[in-house]
């Protein structure tokens, strides 16, 4: 089964959100899921299934609990996929980097160019001839 078919399923999606957060138990999965998405037991077990079977998900036995991980490698196939892509978007975080970067000066400096100062307190100020009171 192709990447895409296995997560063009919002609630398979939901599952490996949940995994990628750390190991879950197929009973806290089960839960999360029925309250969100309105499915029985069996049907959760269904989109796990299908998850170890795609190689999305591992599960291993503690004792009466199965214990489910995420498996990073079939994500490498969506993201050779994606890479066709970043192209957009980077060049686009490159600009709002760039963008944040002159209004962080901007804002240091006024419009004489000179970097902005703390005021000083009454007690600090100049006199005529340079001094400080």
């Amino acid at each position: 089964m192709h990447a895409f078919d296995v997560l063009g399923i919002p609630v398979r999606r939901r599952i490996l959100e949940l995994l990628a957060d750390g190991e879950q138990s197929s009973g806290v999965i089960t839960d999360v899921i029925r309250a969100e998405f309105g499915l029985s037991q069996p049907a959760v077990s269904q989109h796990l299934r299908v998850l170890r079977d795609s190689g999305f998900a591992s599960v291993r036995a503690e004792g009466a609990r199965r214990i489910y991980a995420v498996e990073p490698a079939p994500l490498s196939e969506i993201d050779a996929w994606l890479d066709r892509f970043r192209r957009f978007w980077d060049q686009r975080l490159d600009t709002l980097g760039t963008e944040l970067a002159l209004g962080r000066r901007a804002a240091r400096t006024p419009a004489g160019g000179e970097p902005t100062r703390p005021a000083r307190s009454g007690q600090d100020r100049p006199t005529d001839d340079g001094d400080v009171t």
